[in-house]
């Protein structure tokens, strides 16, 4: 680069670089989103992620923890829904722990998800 009124060359003194995702210009609509009764461990902490807030409420239900809320949380990568078999049945749950983080800067990986906000 020139300087413009002298036509020298011009010495760069700062180079500075934005993360799109970190600082907020990125789009995360398209990110899966799940249901986490949320039991305020420090994070990132591995809990079970449901497909609706019903069939998270209803797991916080028979689980006795009506003290914790139901938050949701959103994954860059789609998570994989079973049905559950164990002391609540016919849920529909992630297939794997996933590990929750405060919010949206974290390594994007599978099983990896940040609480978006609290409800219930």
């Amino acid at each position: 680069m020139f300087c413009p009124n002298c036509k020298r060359p011009m010495t760069p003194l700062f180079v500075s670089f934005v993360c799109d995702f970190c600082d907020g210009l990125a789009d995360d609509s398209t990110y899966d989103r799940g249901f986490v009764v949320w039991r305020n461990r420090p994070t990132p902490a591995e809990e079970y992620v449901f497909r609706t807030r019903q069939d998270a409420e209803l797991w916080r239900s028979v689980r006795q923890l009506s003290d914790f809320s139901v938050f949701e949380v959103r994954s860059p990568f789609p998570f994989r829904w079973r049905t559950s078999t164990g002391t609540v049945q016919d849920i529909q749950m992630a297939d794997a722990l996933v590990s929750i983080w405060p919010d949206h800067r974290f390594p994007p990986a599978p099983n990896h998800a940040f609480l978006v906000s609290a409800a219930a």
